[in-house]
């Protein structure tokens, strides 16, 4: 009888524990996780072959009760793929640097009174094709489709910084330039396993707008965010303005950038670098 009791008690408190476990999703993670992913950047009319590469820094805020400030470098990098319809695109968050006090750790299910460490983050790796050119009454008509390595350092899952397993997306996206402004919207599926043998599924969406006032500068938004269907911190969105500066001509160019999230993405982002476009 004793040892059936032990047994019943044994199981109540592993399903306790499994209840009790931190969600794998983004409100309990650090911000480079799995962030609101940025739309594929806008082709039009195809013919561009340029290479075209993004390096900067990232400085990050948490919003939730406690410390949690992030440093990271940021590189993107796009190349043209046999076609001017096509292209492959990487960029990664290579290396980031954190502290956190016992506030958010505890949140996120940690009893560390203070981390203060470094790890990678994760390498998205994606294939954009141009499937519409677009018209005078016809908007070009993008598809793209992403990898989410699980790239992070070993210490970033127990830290609570970074998902330990793959993820992927796909989405689709129709835009059209009217005058000096670019407006587009896009849709589509995301999905990453949770850690538990099973995965998360969520619906993507994003608005974007872009204005070129001048030959020397760019400003653009996007808002947009992916909401999971276990509801348990897995609704991120963001709001996302951007300047480029310098001239077309430039080699290298300026740019600034702002992100602010909602919802299961509670931080602010601020981004400082330069992208070159490389003529072939």
């Amino acid at each position: 009888m004793r040892i059936r009791i032990a047994i019943v008690v044994a199981m109540l408190l592993l399903v306790y524990a499994a209840g009790a476990q931190t969600p794998v999703s983004p409100r309990y993670f650090g911000p480079n996780a799995f962030q609101v992913p940025q739309s594929p950047e806008l082709m039009f009319g195809g013919g561009d072959e340029s290479i075209k590469v993004e390096i900067a820094g990232d400085f990050i805020r948490g919003r939730l009760s406690g410390l949690d400030n992030t440093s990271d470098v940021h590189l993107k990098l796009s190349l043209p793929l046999f076609t001017d319809r096509a292209r492959l695109t990487v960029w990664w968050e290579v290396h980031e640097w954190y502290k956190m006090d016992d506030g958010i750790l505890k949140y996120r299910g940690r009893v560390d009174n203070l981390i203060t460490d470094h790890t990678a983050g994760p390498l998205f790796v994606s294939t954009e094709i141009l499937l519409l050119k677009e018209r005078k009454t016809v908007p070009c008509l993008i598809v793209r489709s992403v990898l989410r390595t699980a790239s992070e350092t070993e210490d970033a899952f127990p830290d609570r910084r970074g998902y330990d397993s793959a993820g992927y997306f796909f989405d689709v996206l129709l835009g059209k330039t009217i005058g000096p402004v670019s407006v587009s919207a896009s849709t589509g599926f995301l999905c990453w396993q949770t850690g538990d043998g099973s995965q998360n599924d969520a619906v993507m969406f994003s608005v974007d707008v872009s204005c070129t006032p001048c030959s020397f500068l760019k400003a653009s938004a996007q808002f947009g965010g992916y909401v999971g269907w276990r509801n348990d911190g897995d609704f991120p969105m963001s709001l996302r303005l951007r300047t480029d500066f310098g001239k077309e001509k430039w080699l290298v160019k300026p740019l600034a950038e702002y992100r602010h999230g909602f919802k299961d993405w509670p931080f602010d982002m601020f981004r400082v670098g330069v992208a070159a476009n490389i003529r072939l």
